[in-house]
């Protein structure tokens, strides 16, 4: 994993069992995996079990080409020397917090009834409950 953080989702109004603990994960390749953090019981250890994010973050095929090509040409601009955060945590945002991924598609991970909800970025109008 290039990146990951812990953090929590949910509504700050919403009782304690409708939010969750999450780690979001970044890969090199671009991908972006989510897991939620579970207990078997009061005293059990803490598992974290994948999540389905639902959207695909890695570049696109076409991309990767055009950025090759531009390689090849000798048009590649030198590497940035500090790769910056594209996980970022975030709370109280209309009473909510979660995490979001600036990765090649966007997207907000909030918890929506006690179950992980990945937002991608074009949703126009996208209303959460709490």
């Amino acid at each position: 994993a290039v990146e990951h953080r812990v953090f929590q989702a949910g509504s700050e109004r919403a009782p304690a069992v409708m939010r969750g603990t999450y780690l979001g994960l970044r890969t090199a390749a671009g991908d972006l995996h989510l897991y939620a953090a579970r207990r078997a019981g009061p005293r059990a250890p803490l598992l974290f079990v994948r999540t389905p994010v639902g959207l695909a973050a890695r570049r696109s095929a076409e991309a990767v080409r055009h950025a090759d090509r531009m390689a090849r040409r000798g048009m590649k601009g030198e590497p940035p020397p500090v790769e910056y955060p594209q996980l970022r945590k975030f709370t109280d945002v209309e009473g909510h917090r979660g995490l979001f991924a600036a990765v090649s598609r966007p997207l907000w991970i909030v918890n929506e009834r006690g179950a992980a909800v990945a937002l991608d970025y074009r949703v126009r109008h996208g209303c959460l409950g709490g």
